[in-house]
């Protein structure tokens, strides 16, 4: 057999292991959901993560983690009639909201893990959601919305007109933004605005981008949605999803990839912005049970929370796999996932000036290897071109990839590197524009 013949069938090879690839996924992002800690009273109303291993979850009762959720443990709430609903962490301040019973809104928070509260009672009968845009600024929803600007010493009644609310965001101290039943709410840190959202029925979770970039989910009375605004609320995108459960909540890591929860424990994911029916793929749950808050704090790790217990985001796409080729045993990290001392969720971005286009993950063996290329979009351009991986975390690891993209179209690319057992390396997405 001729080394040419040897070529065309090594490239046909290749070829055929990027098609099945493609035709069996939509998105890069693959993932499972498992169930961590069962319903310990009341449904899990809301969550809060300081970092991928610390968060907390609010229930009536408060819990933490500083596993990822492997382990979940009760923290004192020092007051047998207060049931938190709410829950935020900042500075080293654990803040909650809820009622005190028989029906007073409360909120407390403790700086040294519940050993001692301290308190206050603004009004109304109780609160479901807390959220501050730094140490003076914060909101509270629930029956009414009440607003601090002096880190909770005072808080300001709010009467946006929505009805009740039931989630709140922000990305900055005059940016908040306030989901009720009949709309939403946006301080733009001079004045309230209570805005209309076009084409819903039931509107239940919010969550900002920016000033501009807003998200609300809920249902149009037949079909779960989500509705857009890129144009700070003057304006609404309706997507209806597959789905006639109402949707309960919604969370963004970055302007392309977002989850939403709702009734009936389904969730939605969108890798590709969100703006069409078919960009959200559903994900099992495993549950049936009413989801009814999501939190994530990078693709790798999310958490949604229900009526029936916490359910933990694995992202599939990252896991550690390990391939063996003849004696030789290889762990790989798929998609540039995290490794000692380089994070997860890398996107290969533009090549430099001189055509160069550096792509980093880990791979413990060096070992020639295939880049390919397919162009999201017309004309579909493809490029294949063999290269070596390198060892090494913390600096490329593809080397001879001078003058990239020189010769390629402008355009969005889906970027595999298969090795040479024909297994993915990496992948991501790869702009190339001049």
């Amino acid at each position: 057999m001729s080394i040419k013949m040897l070529r065309s069938l090594r490239f046909l090879y290749f070829s055929l292991l990027l098609l099945l690839f493609i035709l069996a996924s939509s998105s890069f992002a693959a993932g499972t959901w498992t169930r961590q800690l069962a319903t310990a009273g009341a449904a899990y109303q809301s969550l809060f993560f300081v970092s991928s291993l610390e968060g907390y979850v609010a229930n009536g009762a408060l819990w933490k983690t500083t596993q990822s959720g492997t382990t979940w443990n009760s923290v004192s709430l020092g007051l047998a009639t207060y049931l938190p609903l709410g829950v935020y962490y900042i500075n080293s301040t654990l803040y909650t909201a809820g009622t005190d019973v028989p029906a007073n809104g409360l909120i407390r928070s403790t700086t040294n893990g519940g050993t001692t509260w301290t308190q206050t009672t603004p009004g109304d009968i109780g609160y479901y959601g807390i959220w501050f845009a730094d140490q003076n600024n914060a909101v509270v929803v629930g029956s009414e919305v009440r607003h601090t600007t002096n880190g909770g010493t005072t808080w300001t009644a709010i009467a946006p007109g929505i009805g009740t609310t039931y989630k709140v965001h922000s990305t900055s101290a005059s940016n908040f933004w306030v989901c009720g039943d009949t709309g939403v709410a946006n301080w733009n840190g001079t004045i309230w605005n209570t805005i209309a959202v076009t084409g819903s029925s039931t509107l239940r979770g919010i969550h900002a981008e920016d000033t501009n970039n807003v998200w609300v989910s809920g249902d149009d009375g037949t079909n779960g949605c989500v509705f857009k605004t890129a144009d700070g609320g003057t304006s609404w995108t309706k997507i209806t999803l597959n789905t006639t459960a109402t949707l309960i909540d919604v969370w963004f890591i970055n302007a392309n990839e977002g989850w939403v929860v709702g009734n009936g424990g389904v969730i939605f994911h969108t890798t590709t912005g969100g703006l069409t029916t078919a960009s959200w793929v559903e994900e099992s749950s495993g549950t049936t049970s009413n989801l009814l808050a999501v939190y994530f704090t990078d693709a790798s790790n999310g958490w949604a929370t229900g009526t029936d217990g916490i359910y933990k985001y694995t992202d599939t796409a990252t896991t550690t796999t390990t391939t063996t080729t003849n004696t030789t045993t290889t762990t790989i990290y798929n998609n540039n996932a995290a490794g000692p001392g380089y994070p997860a969720g890398k996107q290969y971005w533009n090549p430099d000036r001189d055509g160069d286009l550096p792509i980093s993950f880990h791979s413990v063996t060096a070992q020639p290897a295939t880049l390919m290329l397919v162009q999201i979009g017309p004309p579909y351009s493809s490029y294949k071109r063999n290269i070596t991986v390198t060892i090494g975390y913390n600096k490329p690891s593809i080397s001879a990839i001078s003058d990239f993209g020189e010769s390629y179209a402008n355009g969005i690319y889906k970027m595999f590197v298969f090795g040479n057992a024909g297994n993915i390396l990496a992948r991501g997405l790869v702009t190339i524009y001049r």
